[in-house]
């Protein structure tokens, strides 16, 4: 709201409605939007500029909090928060005394205020929160993050917990001991500090509990302060589906908000007897290099014992289409190469064998199922780190489809001729942060057992 009827200088010409909602002025570009309102104006003169939000219910006890700066240090804004009980104007904000004042707020960095609302007698009621801009020639001031929130005493909250095992699947056939790494990240978000809590995790197989982890904390955590909870690692797994509840229980006082206690997380992990997998089988996104180039498309596994790699799996598309029945990947001949690692460059290395050729069949499809075997016999691994890629074909986007959840950094790969990177590169130097739906099946190598003196 424009309170005062001034020209703002041409050099922030768009402050023609007193508030407006742009690009974070110090950060542009990096999708962060804030309210902001400008003291500039020719001839020099004092803003008079409103935000006023809409009501507000608040209950017995509520916290209002926001964020402020000033844009330029050398021009530090002024501005006052009221409140009212009446209507959305001006007058029924004047109508009470301010509930905050300052005049020079901080530049460059912005501050969190908070005011507890009961404290200063509201409470049960609906109020309109009021913020107005009192700057005489300066430049512009930013707000963001404006929430009313309940205040609680004691309230300890799951802030995060151990990242989730880089596989979604791994085969017991490939690798000796998986580890799934147990913590947890406790924020005390209340205003009282907390002495003694008990942090825990239950890990359930197929969901049946087989084990319980807690951990009680008596180092005192101050309000507002993190602390991390290492809880160790669960091995030993056997064949199945991996679920972990995690919780946080406040020795002797009550916890006023237990809903963010406890966290469920459901498939963290399946062992499984020879699959092995990074996606978490829900088809995101697609990619593929583009019509004219040939090139390549994988991800990496890492074994930790010799085993046969019988086949790979992978999932792709064929939706470029024209509408009449005929689409792009129709006919198209596809095929597997299976790459050491060169540890030395940290690349993929030679191809150490490729599978048999897949045919794409004629017609639409979102999903297309594919499980390639190799030529000649199963292919014998040695303990180390693979490369599992699709030969993109000349002519087409081979559209191999793409899963969110669980993009592990350096693990996916892609390469073609006129790549800018010049050799192979990681999806996510392309911005892209995924995982390829590609899998590997692992068979147990009985073969190279016996080589190493087992008879």
């Amino acid at each position: 709201m424009d309170n005062d009827g001034n020209t703002p200088d041409p050099s922030v010409s768009e402050f023609i409605i007193g508030w407006l909602v742009s690009e974070n002025r110090i950060n542009p570009q990096t999708g962060n939007f804030t309210i902001q309102s400008t003291s500039w104006y020719s001839p020099p003169s004092t803003s008079d500029d409103w935000l006023i939000t809409p009501a507000i219910n608040i209950g017995v006890r509520e916290e209002l909090m926001w964020a402020a700066r000033s844009t330029d240090s050398n021009f530090l804004e002024s501005y006052v928060v009221y409140f009212s009980t009446t209507t959305p104007t001006i007058a029924g904000c004047l109508a009470n005394p301010p509930l905050f004042t300052i005049s020079g707020e901080n530049s460059s960095v912005f501050v969190n205020r908070a005011i507890d609302l009961a404290a200063v007698g509201h409470a049960n009621q609906a109020i309109y929160v009021c913020f107005r801009h009192t700057s005489t020639d300066q430049f512009i001031l930013e707000i963001d993050d404006i929430q009313v929130a309940p205040i609680f005493d004691n309230d300890l909250v799951i802030n995060a917990v151990a990242p989730l095992p880089e596989y979604t699947i791994v085969s017991d056939a490939a690798v000796s001991n998986f580890q799934i790494p147990l913590s947890v990240e406790v924020l005390n978000n209340g205003k009282l500090a907390q002495n003694n809590f008990t942090v825990a995790a239950e890990v359930l197989l197929d969901d049946v509990t087989t084990s319980n982890v807690g951990l009680t904390v008596t180092t005192p955590l101050d309000p507002g302060v993190t602390t991390t909870v290492d809880l160790g690692l669960i091995g030993n797994l056997a064949q199945g589906i991996y679920d972990v509840n995690y919780s946080i229980t406040l020795d002797g006082v009550v916890d006023e908000n237990p809903s963010d206690n406890t966290l469920q997380l459901e498939n963290v992990l399946t062992v499984d007897p020879n699959l092995m997998a990074r996606d978490d089988d829900v088809a995101e996104g697609s990619l593929g290099i583009g019509a004219g180039n040939i090139g390549q498309l994988g991800q990496d596994f890492v074994i930790d014992q010799a085993v046969v790699l019988s086949s790979v799996y992978f999932r792709h598309s064929n939706t470029n289409c024209d509408g009449q029945g005929g689409c792009t990947l129709d006919n198209q001949q596809i095929t597997v190469d299976i790459l050491d690692f060169d540890a030395i460059n940290g690349r993929p290395g030679n191809i150490i064998a490729s599978s048999e050729i897949y045919t794409v069949a004629a017609g639409e499809a979102t999903e297309i199922d594919v499980q390639l075997n190799f030529v000649g016999e199963d292919l014998e691994l040695d303990p180390g780190r693979y490369v599992i890629v699709v030969n993109e074909p000349l002519e087409v986007n081979v559209q191999l489809l793409t899963s969110n959840d669980r993009a592990t950094p350096g693990t996916t790969w892609i390469n073609w001729p006129a790549s800018p990177l010049g050799d192979w590169g990681n999806n996510e130097q392309f911005n892209f942060f995924n995982t390829y739906i590609l899998r590997a099946t692992f068979e147990e190598n009985t073969d190279l057992i016996f080589k190493n003196g087992f008879d």
